[in-house]
């Protein structure tokens, strides 16, 4: 028995030196992460915080993707944890990321850069590191065991990300370092990263519904609707007509998994930002996971499965719209994103939610089932020459288009 201990400790993580009185540990891979303490860091206060759905996502062979997960202390208690991702963009993935707005640059620059990507195709030309989770918006990057002040938590925050991208040197230098999606923020004059030369940006905001308490089914929803929005959402239904919805168990989503991953990448193929992809195993591992708490739907026509959605049930009075899927050749015939919308609204009040969180993209089209904006804030901060020359065209592509918003609702 003491062979096995001491075997254990042999592969735990060491405590190092973070700043002041904090220390902390640092796992490169989600089996050598210690769940129990990290779970007792997080508590109830972040699903996608949760050992559970880290290992969901984590749980990919895909080399491009790596994952750090930092424990902090102060004096040896632990108060805080933080999940990190690096992705090796090759300059295939680089290039379709930004050589759009690089070439919008028209510069001698641009053209060498183009050269440089060409001339080392096969290699990794550009490492981001990112504080936060590349798969969905929203502040899933950090939690503290208690309530902190935002300057206190965003110097941290500096704190974690400079030590993790100093000890990634060992394995190929970070190219830029992103801190993502917050709600809140310090002011400029107190805020320890843009002190400290990270630059803020803004996104595409979260899109989130927030249900009156006397609506009990989407029909009550929709009479609060306008008379042109009422008919819009009648023709939306319609279109609907003899396509069978089903919610899927563990068991369907391994049968249908091929499909269902297919119709995702048709979504991801379609949006603007593809910075990183889940793997084909995903919907089965969090349903097994997470089982009542994570809802996927599949939409059946001729039995043949034309789209899906996916939500999870959280426990704060909130739904969290996750992952779609959709064939592009039906969605027009059978209103598929539209009906989507809706019945990510009705899973809400299904379940007696009063809050649903819709992600950002998309956000006109959103308005108009009664969703409003969030403002969402991130942090980027260049580390060489390659990540100084796509910045601007990086954070460019990022941030949110014009739209104009739309409100479904009765004027009273």
């Amino acid at each position: 028995m003491l062979f096995c201990e001491n075997f254990r400790n042999v592969f735990k993580p060491r405590k190092r030196s973070l700043v002041d009185n904090y220390t902390y540990t640092i796992a490169d891979h989600f089996d050598k992460l210690d769940r129990i303490t990290w779970d007792y860091v997080n508590g109830e206060r972040n699903l996608f915080l949760t050992s559970s759905f880290l290992y969901a996502l984590c749980d990919s062979k895909d080399s491009a993707n790596q994952y750090r997960f930092v424990i902090v202390y102060e004096a040896n208690i632990p108060i805080a944890i933080a999940f990190l991702q690096i992705i090796n963009f090759t300059p295939d993935l680089l290039g379709d990321l930004v050589i759009k707005q690089l070439e919008d640059l028209k510069s001698k620059r641009s053209s060498l850069f183009s050269r440089y990507l060409y001339d080392k195709k096969d290699l990794t030309v550009f490492r981001l590191l990112t504080l936060g989770n590349n798969f969905i918006s929203g502040d899933h990057g950090v939690a503290f065991i208690k309530d902190v002040a935002p300057s206190e938590k965003f110097s941290l925050i500096r704190s974690i990300v400079k030590q993790v991208a100093s000890k990634e040197k060992l394995r190929g230098r970070i190219s830029a370092i992103l801190i993502k999606d917050f709600f809140d923020k310090p002011d400029n004059s107190e805020n320890p990263l843009t002190l400290n030369r990270f630059l803020e940006f803004a996104v595409e905001p979260n899109m989130v519904v927030h249900f009156p308490q006397q609506v009990k089914s989407l029909a009550d929803f929709v009479s609060l609707f306008s008379k042109k929005y009422r008919k819009r959402s009648r023709d939306i239904f319609k279109a609907f007509e003899g396509v069978d919805c089903i919610e899927m168990s563990e068991k369907e989503l391994e049968k249908w998994k091929d499909e269902i991953y297919e119709l995702y990448l048709q979504v991801y193929e379609h949006a603007k930002f593809k910075l990183v992809k889940i793997h084909p195993g995903y919907f089965a591992s969090l349903k097994k996971e997470f089982r009542e708490k994570f809802i996927v739907r599949g939409f059946f026509y001729d039995k043949k499965l034309i789209g899906f959605q996916s939500a999870f049930i959280l426990d704060n009075h909130q739904m969290e719209a996750h992952f779609i899927g959709m064939d592009y050749q039906n969605n027009l015939k059978f209103k598929l994103y539209q009906n989507i919308l809706y019945g990510f609204l009705g899973m809400a009040i299904q379940n007696g939610k009063q809050v649903l969180n819709l992600g950002r993209t998309a956000t006109e089209i959103k308005s108009t089932v009664g969703a409003k904006p969030q403002n969402l804030y991130c942090y980027v901060k260049p580390q060489n020459s390659i990540s100084r020359l796509v910045l601007q065209p990086f954070i460019s592509f990022l941030q949110p288009a014009q739209w104009q918003p739309r409100n479904p609702f009765r004027e009273d």
